[in-house]
């Protein structure tokens, strides 16, 4: 993951020759291609993102372009600042913190209605979710861990059936994504910790296979809980080191 790179040279790094847009794009395909920069890290937190910059790198025209910016600062992925303009969101503790804790709630209320009865073909797909995990954590490819670990408890949305629920779900998911990379995947600095932290995935998996709806939703919630508490010790940590 480069984070040197800045400006019209993310940009331009960051789309593919074959996801390249036209002038003709609408804001929904712009919104599409910038989130899916932002997802693999191509601008740093706090970074300006240009229009024309951003719309000559994508191909596609301004208006678009800023629909699709505002967009995304209405989600919560950018920010407006009357003089950088739009920048990447560059979260502090206390939006970590309310992240987490709405994670929690969601994810326990979706645990709950999934072990009172979870199809066994989507247990296969948790298991190999978390699979996917382990093979992760040895190669310590911490993007592709925490790709995975988001796929993980949207499978566990969706075995849930509650659309609002999931509306939700999908509402916040990119806010989520993205603020795990700037500041939470840092707390697993190791194959070791991915590694536990795929068993932990492992382990949610269980109360579900029996049907114990009250293990479900207690490690559900406690889940993102101990990714906050992990993060609030690290920069704990840190202040002390700055003294």
């Amino acid at each position: 993951m480069d984070l040197e790179l800045t400006g019209k040279a993310a940009a331009r790094s960051a789309v593919k020759d074959d996801a390249r847009l036209d002038r003709r794009s609408t804001p929904d395909q712009v919104v599409a291609v910038l989130r899916e920069m932002l997802s693999a890290g191509r601008f740093a937190p706090g970074e300006p993102i240009r229009e024309r910059e951003l719309a000559g790198a994508v191909g596609a025209s301004r208006g678009p372009v800023h629909e699709a910016m505002s967009q995304l600062a209405a989600e919560g992925l950018l920010y407006f600042d009357p003089y950088l303009r739009h920048a990447v969101i560059n979260p502090d503790i206390n939006d970590v913190r309310e992240l987490l804790t709405m994670r929690s709630a969601l994810e326990g209320f979706a645990a709950t209605r999934a072990a009172a009865n979870v199809p066994p073909g989507h247990l296969a797909e948790l298991r190999a979710l978390v699979a996917e995990m382990r093979q992760a954590a040895v190669t310590e490819n911490r993007s592709a861990f925490f790709e995975i670990d988001l796929a993980f408890h949207e499978t566990i949305v969706r075995i849930a059936d509650h659309q609002l629920l999931l509306d939700n779900w999908v509402q916040v998911t990119s806010r989520f994504a993205l603020t795990s990379r700037l500041a939470i995947s840092d707390i697993y600095d190791s194959a070791d910790a991915l590694a536990e932290l795929a068993e932990r995935h492992h382990a949610l998996i269980e109360p579900l296979v029996v049907g114990d709806v009250d293990e479900a939703r207690r490690l559900a919630e406690e889940h993102p809980l101990d990714a906050l508490q992990r993060y609030e010790l690290g920069q704990f940590d840190r202040r002390l080191a700055n003294r």
